[in-house]
This record gives structure tokens, C-alpha cells and sequence, in this order.
């Protein structure tokens, strides 16, 4: 880690927010329904938030780690959540 572990993670933190936000707009323009927005918030955005407050009490490996396995099944929930939308 290059500029520190608390910069790092300040960086993760601005990452996952601007990532939640940013994954509204397919809702907004309407290229998807509102299955779409129950299965991203449910499958992905509460979940990375999750991971977010995890990170601020336990940013050691064992914490880092965790997220890393947590952050894997977010990816499967991400892919499901476009697979749902084509329904």
C-alpha cells in the first residue's frame, strides 16, 4: 500500500459510494423497472454498504480478507441482478 492503509481505504469508501450512486442511473433513465432497483439494493448496494462499516471497525488482514470473500458473493449478486432484468 503506497500511500497508507487509511488512505487506501478513504479511497474504497469514495469507490463504493460513487459506485452506488452511479448504479442508479439505468433506473432513472428507465433501461430497467424496478425489479432491477429491488434487486440491486438488495443484492449489491446494501450489502457494499455493509462492507463499509465492516471496514471502519476491522481494517486489519483478517477484516480485509473477509470483505474479500464478501465482495465475491457481491459480484454474483451484481451478475444476478442482470440476468434478472431480463425478465
Amino acid at each position: 500500500v503506497l500511500y497508507g492503509v487509511n488512505k487506501s481505504l478513504l479511497l474504497v469508501y469514495i469507490l463504493i459510494i460513487i459506485f452506488c450512486v452511479l448504479s442508479l442511473i439505468p433506473f432513472i433513465m428507465g433501461e430497467y423497472g424496478y425489479l432491477y432497483l429491488l434487486a440491486l439494493f438488495f443484492l449489491v448496494v446494501i450489502p457494499l454498504i455493509l462492507v463499509i462499516l465492516f471496514l471502519l471497525k476491522n481494517s486489519t488482514s483478517l477484516g480485509c480478507s473477509i470483505v474479500s470473500k464478501a465482495t465475491k458473493y457481491i459480484i454474483l449478486g451484481g451478475m444476478l441482478t442482470i440476468f434478472l432484468t431480463e425478465f
